[in-house]
C-alpha cells in the first residue's frame, strides 16, 4: 500500500516499484492530474492485472469500479431523514474534486426535497 499524495511523479515511481517487488495485482486511485496511463500498460505486459477504484481515468483500457454519488448521497441522506435528523452536516474534501463536489450538491437535492 502506497500513497501519491496527488504526486504524478510519485505515482509513477510507486508503480515502478510495485513491478520490481512483483506484485500479484494493482488496485489503483489515479491521481486528478493524471492523464497518461502508459507507465501502468506495464503491468499488463508482466500479467499483472491493474484494477482503477474511484476516479476512472480518461482514454484507458484498465476495468474500474466507481460509485454512483447521487445515489449515496440518497441514501445516507435519507437513512438520517427517516431517524427523524432534521439538521444534516456534510464534511468534505476540496471544491476542486468533483467526487466530494458531486455528493456536496446531491445530499443538497436530496434535502430541498424534503
Amino acid at each position: 500500500m502506497s500513497q501519491t499524495h496527488e504526486d504524478v511523479v510519485k505515482e509513477e515511481n510507486i508503480a515502478n516499484v510495485m513491478i520490481k517487488n512483483r506484485v500479484d495485482g494493482l488496485i489503483v486511485v489515479v491521481t486528478k492530474s493524471t492523464v497518461d496511463m502508459a507507465f501502468f500498460e506495464k503491468f499488463k505486459t508482466v500479467g499483472i492485472p491493474v484494477m482503477c477504484i474511484v476516479r476512472e481515468p480518461q482514454n484507458h483500457s484498465f476495468n474500474c469500479v466507481s460509485i454512483d454519488n447521487e445515489e449515496g448521497a440518497f441514501k445516507a441522506t435519507d437513512f438520517l431523514i427517516k431517524k427523524g435528523h432534521r439538521r444534516i452536516a456534510h464534511i468534505m474534501g476540496p471544491d476542486v474534486d468533483t467526487f466530494h463536489s458531486s455528493a456536496y450538491g446531491d445530499i443538497n437535492k436530496h434535502l430541498k426535497k424534503t
